[in-house]
């Protein structure tokens, strides 16, 4: 269930989000701000008492409540991470008898079967999740048809074994290896990745954001003044208090992923005739897509010179994204961005700095057939800098 949820649009970063009075963004990147007072299939309900607001929930990207903490940053904390891309702050881990059971800060106690985790990230106190999960990729890349754990030896370095993951509580890791039994201490053991996960099928309604950091794909979801109810497997829902909530992402089938559509035609060369390709996803330079301190998850990262054309797979009224000058090369940049619909211009075209803060821009497309993004040298005639970044580009039927 939750895989599908990670491709869906949203401006902000999935779950670091700004903190202060409850926030809602639409679909086309409009915000109001007040009170949320309750969330259904149908619309979600914001205002004062006795002058609230409703807008439908179709045009809802997201509601946010509070500020998420950022969990794959967290020396020391465990994660799990599930099939479908999720991630939940997790204390008190097992492993047994083919199920994984764990504390979570925004689930509570839960019990679900190995095949829908990917992951187990057991970081010392000084690591964070993110530095285990890159150091069990770099040692076991994706691929392998057994369990993978990750280890440290008794000299100090990591190593990856493969094997069979059996069970695992305070003490010790246990596992096949080779087909012996083995055990290992449960202090030397950083990382598990299993095998046999597999994501589930029904179409996600979007994401869950904890508190905590946590996050987790659903398929339904409504929300009252005390709690949040999700749907997480089919036909199983479970409440979950409203103070452990920081936001709430919807997917939406009028929402596609510029990023997720293949372009027809591709030019790029650069001031040398040394290219930087453009980057799906990524910013240019190979990190994440980040303008004025907030990273998005998807969009497109150009750089001069480049024009990329689409042909458009359906009737779309608008293009949605914050374009500028990515943080990592700020202050330096200078770039023309130009956007085209059948060869006319949709807008005049924007000149980006890399000193000017980024900016929300809505174009639209009725009728238009092909599209076509441009970012060419700036007025100082170099490439130098010149990380110009699509975030949250989305086309909106």
């Amino acid at each position: 269930m939750e895989k599908l949820c990670w491709t869906a649009i949203f401006v902000a970063s999935l779950c670091a989000v700004a903190s202060g009075a409850d926030r809602i963004e639409t679909i086309d990147a409009r915000q109001f701000a007040g009170p949320v007072v309750s969330v259904t299939k149908n619309a979600v309900v914001f205002g004062r008492s006795g002058a609230s607001q409703q807008l439908p929930r179709s045009d809802v990207a997201s509601v946010v409540l509070a500020q998420a903490g950022q969990l794959m940053q967290r020396n020391g904390q465990a994660v799990i991470v599930t099939a479908g891309g999720g991630q939940l702050a997790a204390a008190d881990i097992n492993v047994a008898d083919g199920k994984v059971s764990f504390a979570s800060g925004l689930l509570g106690r839960v019990s679900w079967p190995m095949g829908r985790i990917s992951r187990i990230l057991l970081p010392g106190g000084a690591t964070s999740p993110a530095q285990v999960l890159a150091e069990l990729e770099r040692l076991a890349p994706a691929g392998q048809d057994l369990d993978v754990l990750l280890v440290r030896r008794s000299d100090g370095n990591l190593a990856a074994v493969a094997g069979v993951l059996e069970k695992v509580d305070a003490e010790a890791v246990r596992f096949r290896w080779k087909g012996k039994a083995r055990a290992a201490g449960r202090d030397s053991v950083l990382a598990v990745r299993l095998a046999g996960a597999a994501g589930e099928s029904p179409s996600p309604g979007g994401v869950l954001c904890g508190r905590d950091g946590s996050r987790i794909g659903f398929s339904t979801l409504s929300m009252d003044s005390r709690s949040v109810t999700v749907e997480l497997l089919p036909g199983r829902r479970q409440q979950i208090p409203r103070e452990c909530v920081a936001a709430i992402h919807f997917v939406s089938d009028r929402v596609t992923a510029l990023s997720a559509l293949k372009p027809a035609v591709v030019t790029e060369y650069g001031f040398f005739d040394q290219p930087f390709g453009h980057r799906v996803d990524r910013a240019v330079g190979g990190g994440a897509l980040r303008l004025g301190g907030k990273t998005y998850d998807s969009g497109l990262g150009l750089h001069s010179f480049c024009e990329l054309t689409w042909r458009l797979d359906g009737p779309y009224s608008s293009l949605v994204a914050v374009v500028g000058i990515d943080d990592a090369v700020r202050p330096r940049g200078a770039a023309m961005l130009t956007f085209l619909g059948d060869g006319k211009p949709l807008a005049a075209p924007l000149h980006l700095t890399g000193k000017d803060p980024p900016q929300t821009l809505r174009l639209g497309l009725t009728g238009v057939r092909e599209l076509t993004v441009r970012v060419e040298f700036g007025p100082d005639g170099l490439d130098v800098g010149d990380h110009v970044d699509l975030a949250g580009a989305r086309l909106i039927r």
